[in-house]
């Protein structure tokens, strides 16, 4: 067992060398690393020449006095321990140094508070609105399109397929590969429109019935060539072709007088409802709303298949098929609607139009 500091000190001597010379080196190696990388960093960007070559004479001679050190040091380790060897500059210093380099490397990184940091805005692209192309039929025409887009299969179709295949009616067939849901929504909104179209009818047969004119049914049916009237209940493959070439063909040959006409008779009957609203009062305007509200309902829903030749039947023909209303039916203006080669008969070919409406 040591008795006293001497011996302590002789025990400690052979352990604590090597530490010593570790401590010393990289004294000596990080000093010199800073020189060279100063005199480097001078010397490149050429803006003091002088001080570049004062600092060169600095690395050197705190090398030199480095390596003076270690020999002291190593002269000091080799000798009897003395109070030096802890003072100011003996051991301890360079044993602080170690010791602050190990915790130094252990040391845990500061963390940052990402909650802090205020994210980019990204500016939101408001989405393209929709316009208007003048059509009388604009809005059941863009309704169509937005769903039939919400169907994934036809939109990647409708991407990749060029304008002359659309033209052909290419597209129109791939309705029949469009999700269940889709084709719901396109069923009502067909519904919809031959209610409107009716409506349109209505109100064009009062204006130029009133003036004395004769309407030509035929030739107003004819202007609604963008839907299938036979079928005024689902919408099919048809139905999604004839509303492609009559948009193209209505926009090349865009006849504005003919499709604002139409839209001035929808207005017209809506608002030749409501002024006759007011003049009833408030029991009256009730059965009205509720008969009106009947109608639409009537013309949303699937509506029975009538036996072929019957009252009903051929009523039927005169609602869906002529656009007229069920409750004008008159038997004589129908035979001179269906009549087509005006002979006073209905041949063969007259009378299965008839019952395959």
């Amino acid at each position: 067992m040591p008795t006293n500091l001497v011996e302590v000190s002789g025990l400690l001597r052979p352990a604590l060398g090597p530490v010593m010379k570790v401590s010393v080196y990289w004294d000596a190696a990080k000093e010199k690393c800073w020189a060279q990388e100063a005199v480097e960093k001078i010397a490149s960007q050429k803006k003091a020449p002088e001080a570049a070559r004062v600092l060169q004479q600095d690395a050197e001679q705190t090398s030199m006095q480095n390596e003076h050190i270690f020999l002291e040091e190593e002269e000091l380790l080799d000798s009897k321990p003395s109070d030096k060897m802890w003072g100011s500059g003996g051991l301890r210093p360079h044993c602080v140094l170690l010791v602050s380099l190990f915790v130094w490397t252990d040391a845990v990184p500061i963390s940052v508070d990402k909650t802090k940091i205020t994210p980019p805005e990204e500016k939101v692209q408001e989405a393209p609105q929709s316009v208007d192309t003048g059509l009388h039929y604009d809005r059941y025409l863009r309704e169509v399109i937005d769903f039939l887009e919400k169907d994934q299969h036809f939109r990647e179709k409708l991407h990749n397929t060029d304008m002359e295949d659309i033209k052909q009616g290419k597209l129109a067939k791939e309705l029949d590969f469009v999700s269940h849901h889709v084709r719901t929504k396109l069923d009502e909104l067909k519904r919809q429109e031959v209610s409107r179209l009716r409506t349109l009818i209505k109100a064009k047969q009062d204006l130029e019935g009133g003036k004395g004119m004769a309407v030509d049914h035929q030739a107003l049916l004819k202007q609604f060539e963008y839907l299938n009237h036979m079928n005024p209940h689902t919408f099919e493959v048809e139905d999604l072709d004839r509303l492609i070439k009559s948009a193209t063909s209505d926009l090349e040959n865009y006849d504005k007088e003919r499709h604002e006409e139409f839209k001035r008779y929808e207005m017209m009957k809506e608002h030749e409802r409501r002024e006759h609203l007011k003049t009833l009062d408030e029991e009256g305007r009730r059965r009205e709303e509720e008969h009106y509200e009947e109608l639409k309902k009537k013309h949303a829903d699937h509506p029975k298949i009538n036996h072929p030749g019957s009252q009903d039947q051929l009523k039927e023909v005169w609602e869906e098929a002529d656009g007229l209303d069920p409750e004008d039916f008159d038997p004589k203006t129908f035979f001179n609607l269906h009549d087509t080669n005006g002979d006073g008969f209905f041949d063969e070919q007259e009378l299965e139009a008839l019952f395959t409406h």
